[in-house]
């Protein structure tokens, strides 16, 4: 049977496959009510057969059916290069893991358990016919852009060609220019043409082929380029290119733009020579910079796509690392499933890592923080640091701390570090100096810490301006973030002894793509990316300078606290095993079976519910039957830190963790002040996990760590 509404008109066109003519005709009376159009079949082949003639956009596929089952369906219709792209969902009243599992590695969108609700089929089938069209939408926007992109870039290579020949002609006075006779011998050639070339007087050029033209008894000029100009000339009247000036005592070579055009009085030919190696090492690192533009502009798309869809993809991916870890533990290490298992948990562990570096770069989540020993850091690197500096650069590193942990993402602070010291070394100028390291106390007292004291410090303050300022001694002071006037906090100086830099740096020395070094220098990033660095970690910066008095970076971190220092000296058990009620609370069926799964294994009862309304009555009904509630922090009609906090009105001391997969819109310190004893961010790592649980049921007094995801 096929619907009666056109597929013209229809939302789309669904094939069902199902064996039991009942089920068949009511999923098809739900789908032609929804707008949908509908093909039926009642078996396999059927099913096969019709996909293969005309694909459908879905198909609603049940497992159990005489002849070729749902599974096998599933994979020929992958495998069809018509129907590859097809979503399939299954319709089955097995509601085993391993058959959910099953459907999903061959390819399936979805498994949804009979008996079912309408509303559940069709949002899922409205959602993955969605997601299908978009995929295709924007996979045709991409083609459409790229060939945008390369007809522009070839548009404007086109330009920059036409463009470098109008300039080369109308700057000729400037040029070298030559006259060539008809047996190679350069006859004239002006004065430019000497500091062209690199020769001292014009004996040495006049009356002298260009291949026999000699610095120091080496040719300046390769034979084989010249002799391909002068065939060119000959064929063609001219002849433009580039080719190669050697010169003593420079290790690059230089390329010389020339310009030739024959058919003169008895065959002489008029060369016009441009030196065009600072043109091509500027287009050089042009295109460097482009395309770390592009890189980064890149990245930050994705940054936004994954904070967008961070969710769902944590929950999928905690469900997958869960389960596939379970494989791990269940089989031995000689069975094809315990490695199946363990090479999908290094590739989910992998792209967990991916999805924190893209939310990290883009700013939608705090990159992983651990405790750093501040000084040991400096003393790993400073090897790499003398490596880098020029050797007439004394480096020096001085502290005064006895514990100086902060809490940190290593590399960033590596990348502040390496900044700071390439930049004070080239203060110098590659004149002797030094630049002095040194870790430190604050000394709340002095000006301009006082400037950077605000009760607005923190995850959740205000990004900080710029604030720049001159004291009474003559110094310029810019100055960014934010101090708390109750934290600890340690100073990381960096120190130049050379020239200082007047107002109008200071003023813009922060500022993306600023740089004081040139044409040939830096990008003018090195410092916009230590800015960035520093605020990622609640830190603040001050710059101490003066014409001729050398200049002073101190970075100001907050100190680790003593429980995180603990905790970073100790190594916790992967797994625990212990006794107790928990009631689950997460809309994810996939997560949610996973972690019921997991705590279940270790020993604790398990209620899941996927509403927090009905977990909270549930809590009221008998606040003393749980001993703690895990719950989701997105979830329909009530937050997870709405749960915790009516939880905690009716049982002040009852044990709760809030779990995310969205950390875009929630930290550690909002699900404190909520009243959560711990914060864990998803895919949970199972085992440190377990100890939080452990140690929060045994100890319902002590305040919740987190669980970095």
């Amino acid at each position: 049977m096929t619907s009666s509404i056109p597929l013209a008109m229809a939302k789309g066109e669904i094939l069902v496959v199902e064996d039991t003519p009942a089920s068949l005709d009511l999923l098809s009376e739900l789908l032609v009510g929804a707008g949908y159009s509908v093909r039926q079949a009642p078996n396999g082949e059927l099913a096969l057969w019709t996909a293969q003639l005309r694909p459908p956009e879905l198909v609603l596929l049940d497992v159990r059916m005489p002849g070729i089952d749902g599974f096998e369906v599933c994979r020929r219709l992958k495998a069809d290069p018509s129907n590859a792209e097809t979503p399939v969902i299954f319709l089955s009243a097995l509601d085993a893991v391993e058959d959910k599992v099953q459907g999903l590695r061959l390819g399936a969108v979805d498994y949804i358990t009979k008996p079912y609700q309408p509303e559940e089929v069709l949002a899922r089938v409205r959602t993955h016919i969605t997601l299908t069209r978009l995929h295709k939408a924007l996979e045709r926007e991409k083609m459409l852009l790229e060939q945008r992109v390369n007809e522009r870039t070839a548009d404007l290579e086109a330009e920059r060609r036409e463009m470098a020949r109008v300039l080369a002609a109308l700057d000729m006075a400037g040029d070298g220019i030559a006259i060539i006779a008809a047996d190679n011998r350069i006859t004239y050639a002006n004065q430019a043409m000497l500091g062209t070339i690199g020769l001292g007087r014009l004996d040495e050029l006049l009356g002298h082929a260009s291949e026999n033209i000699c610095i120091g008894g080496a040719p300046i000029f390769d034979p084989a380029e010249i002799a391909h100009s002068r065939a060119a000339v000959r064929r063609f009247g001219r002849w433009s290119g580039e080719i190669t000036l050697r010169l003593p005592g420079r290790t690059q070579p230089r390329r010389l733009l020339v310009h030739i055009r024959g058919g003169g009085v008895d065959g002489e030919r008029v060369a016009v020579l441009t030196d065009v190696t600072e043109t091509r090492q500027r287009e050089e690192e042009q295109r460097r910079l482009e395309l770390q533009l592009e890189q980064a502009r890149k990245l930050e798309a994705l940054g936004q796509l994954a904070a967008g869809v961070a969710h769902d993809f944590n929950n999928l991916l905690g469900a997958i690392l869960g389960f596939a870890q379970f494989i791990v533990e269940d089989t031995g290490a000689d069975n094809p499933l315990h490695r199946y298992g363990t090479r999908i948990v290094k590739a989910g562990q992998q792209a967990k890592s991916l999805i924190g570096q893209i939310l990290a770069f883009s700013n939608r989540r705090e990159a992983a923080h651990e405790v750093v020993d501040l000084c040991a850091l400096i003393d790993e690197n400073m090897n790499i640091l003398r490596a880098i500096v020029p050797s007439s650069t004394t480096l020096d590193f001085q502290t005064e701390i006895e514990e100086p942990a902060i809490a940190a993402h290593r590399s960033q602070i590596t990348q502040i570090l390496v900044n700071l010291t390439i930049n004070a070394s080239e203060a110098l100028h590659g004149k002797a100096g030094i630049v002095t390291i040194e870790v430190g106390k604050i000394d709340f007292t002095t000006v301009s810490i006082r400037r950077l004291m605000s009760d607005q410090a923190g995850a959740q303050a205000p990004q900080s301006p710029i604030q720049v300022w001159t004291d009474d001694d003559g110094f310029h002071h810019a100055g960014f973030g934010y101090l708390r006037p109750e934290a600890r906090y340690l100073r990381l100086s960096v120190t130049d002894t050379g020239d200082g830099m007047s107002f109008e740096t200071v003023s813009h020395i922060f500022d993306p793509f600023f740089t004081t070094k040139g044409k040939t220098g830096g990008t003018g990033l090195g410092l916009a990316v230590v800015h960035g660095a520093v605020i990622g970690h609640g830190g603040a910066m001050l710059l101490g300078t003066a014409s001729g008095r050398g200049s002073r970076f101190d970075i100001l971190l907050p100190m680790a606290e003593e429980t995180d220092q603990a905790e970073a000296a100790s190594s916790p058990t992967l797994s625990v095993t212990h006794r107790g009620s928990i009631l689950l609370v997460d809309d994810s069926s996939d997560f949610g079976d996973m972690l019921m799964t997991a705590l279940f294994r270790l020993g604790y009862e398990i209620s899941v519910c996927d509403n927090p309304k009905d977990a909270l009555g549930y809590v009221e009904e008998d606040p003393a039957a749980w001993d703690m509630v895990i719950t989701d922090q997105a979830m329909p009609a009530m937050a997870g830190t709405e749960l915790v906090e009516a939880i905690k009105k009716i049982r002040p001391g009852l044990p709760c963790i809030i779990c995310t997969a969205f950390p875009g819109n929630i930290t550690q310190e909002i699900a404190r002040h909520a009243g959560a004893d711990g914060f864990a961010t998803k895919p949970l790592d199972i085992g440190q996990f377990s100890v939080m649980v452990k140690d929060l049921m045994g100890s319902s007094d002590r305040k919740g760590a987190e669980i970095p995801g």
